[in-house]
């Protein structure tokens, strides 16, 4: 008999006791089915402990930064602009759990990295694709060239953001004279892709 042959029949041997069973009143389980972990036509995802682990056009993901394994997972084909940053096992903050999964890296924790952020003073202590993200607090008084920032991933292209914080240059003293007009306001991916110091702006005028 072949194994679907074999199969079938223990099948039919469940349904049938479970007619049997059903007239006690007792509750009847015909069937079991597996949880299914977005692997192909409800299969299980491979399993994977490094990327190479993991076939082409999939990277390997972690639910924890401290979970020995992984399983292995697609990479997303493309990410909606939404601002929903998260924090990766690498202190890296993704701008979207989208671009970090995009990015192969495992696990996250939601909104910015925290006392584990990588720190840096220039986009090239972030590596390739990366951002070097050097906002102070809500004066002016917290910029200045020293000012350490934290690696963030950006999208290509930094969507509209009507809503959100925003943030002003930090702009050294002004010479004697009539004041300046003051910088304008950029949301926060703008500012990051900047690349220089900025404060968070209170008043955007307007």
């Amino acid at each position: 008999m072949t194994a679907r042959g074999v199969l079938s029949a223990a099948l039919l041997a469940s349904l049938h006791a479970a007619v049997l069973l059903a007239c006690t009143g007792e509750p009847v389980v015909l069937a079991t089915l597996p949880d299914a972990d977005d692997g192909p036509r409800g299969r299980p995802a491979p399993r994977c402990v490094v990327a190479e682990d993991c076939a082409p056009g999939t990277y390997c993901d972690r639910r924890a930064c401290g979970d020995a394994a992984g399983t292995c997972k697609p990479f997303p084909v493309s990410c909606p602009p939404d601002e929903l940053p998260v924090c990766g096992c690498d202190g890296v903050t993704y701008y979207s759990d989208c671009l970090r999964r995009a990015s192969g890296q495992s696990a996250a924790t939601p909104g910015e990295c925290g006392e584990n952020a990588r720190t840096c003073r220039a986009p090239a202590d972030c590596g390739v694709g990366g951002a070097c993200a050097r906002l102070g607090g809500s004066s002016p008084m917290s910029c200045g060239p020293d000012l350490v920032g934290t690696c963030w991933v950006l999208p290509p292209t930094c969507p509209p953001a009507p809503l959100g914080d925003r943030w002003k240059e930090c702009a050294p003293p002004p010479p004697p004279g009539p004041p300046p007009p003051p910088p304008p306001c950029r949301d926060t991916c703008s500012a990051i892709r900047d690349g220089r110091p900025h404060f968070r702006a209170l008043d955007c005028g307007g």
